[in-house]
């Protein structure tokens, strides 16, 4: 989801949602993605079409086709711009707990690099994250662990590993691998050469929650 808004300086509250603590990984990570994705857009080149903390039309309208719980958020009848308009902390929490950090296994990895991953699955898609975890794993873990196959499934063996080679070259990796995507996409499409500048500085931050 492309960067071009200006951040957040105050994240709204979300206390209570789903039990979870405020200070927990989670909700920590949540309030610093929440302050980089920024509130409403509608940029005339964002692909994904108007967004609003982070989350597009296009992502809502294919994940409420199929996911119950995700449409059950919202008023019957077609997901519109303004149910992106009005989407509430709340809601967005809830589908980011659903869709992103739960199923990139965020709970089961390092702190640290479970934010960058998550704040990348947003960003770039599950399997996309799930790539460049391995891939990072691999460059810092070289010659200390057998390679993983970098097929975006994080499962049992991808969060052992980032377990075992966990340190500040596995975060350097990680983020030298999400720049390098950023910069891959600006040269193959200019249109989204506007947003580079922003790219590399989410980049930069990843995994600093």
């Amino acid at each position: 989801m492309p960067r071009y808004s200006k951040p957040l300086q105050t994240v709204p509250a979300f206390e209570g949602f789903a039990g979870r603590d405020r200070n927990d990984r989670f909700s920590v990570c949540l309030r610093a993605l929440l302050g980089t994705e920024g509130g409403f857009v509608d940029h005339p080149n964002d692909r994904g079409g108007a967004t609003h903390f982070g989350i597009s039309l296009r992502f809502l309208r294919a994940e409420a086709a199929i996911n119950p719980a995700v449409r059950g958020l919202f008023p019957a009848g077609p997901i519109d711009v303004d149910d992106i308009r009005a989407l509430t902390v709340e809601q967005a929490a809830k589908i980011y707990l659903w869709c992103f950090w739960t199923p990139a296994k965020c709970d089961a990895l390092p702190t640290g690099i479970d934010g960058a991953v998550f704040d990348q699955a947003v960003n770039a898609g599950l399997r996309t994250a799930g790539r460049m975890l391995q891939k990072a794993i691999n460059r810092a873990g070289k010659g200390l662990l057998p390679a993983l196959a970098e097929d975006g499934a994080i499962g049992q063996q991808t969060t052992a590993a980032a377990h075992r080679v966990y340190g500040s070259d596995l975060l350097t990796a990680y983020r030298d691998i999400a720049a390098d995507r950023y910069r891959g996409i600006a040269i193959a499409d200019q249109s989204q050469a506007v947003f580079l500048e922003g790219w590399l500085d989410r980049a930069a931050k990843l995994g600093r929650a």
